[in-house]
């Protein structure tokens, strides 16, 4: 799963990616990319859940949500706009 994000301004901002309302690491599940995306290669079911991009900078924030779902049985996966 990929979640693309653009974020732009004077300084540019930094992205804060959360799940279920805590702080998302880069670890072996879970790559953050130097444009502020988030990848997950593989999903499993605990990766389901809600995402939150915050962009900030001197000038204010951003976030945006999005509703990652997970199937059990196959592990197929689908996101949605919260």
């Amino acid at each position: 799963m990929y979640f693309r994000i653009k974020v732009s301004g004077e300084p540019q901002p930094t992205v804060t990616w959360y799940h279920d309302g805590e702080p998302v690491r880069a670890d072996y599940a879970r790559e953050i990319e130097s444009d502020g995306s988030l990848t997950i290669p593989s999903t499993e079911l605990k990766h389901s859940g809600v995402y939150k991009a915050v962009a900030v900078n001197i000038h204010g924030s951003e976030e945006r949500e999005i509703k990652l779902m997970v199937n059990e049985e196959t592990g197929a996966s689908t996101a949605v706009a919260v």
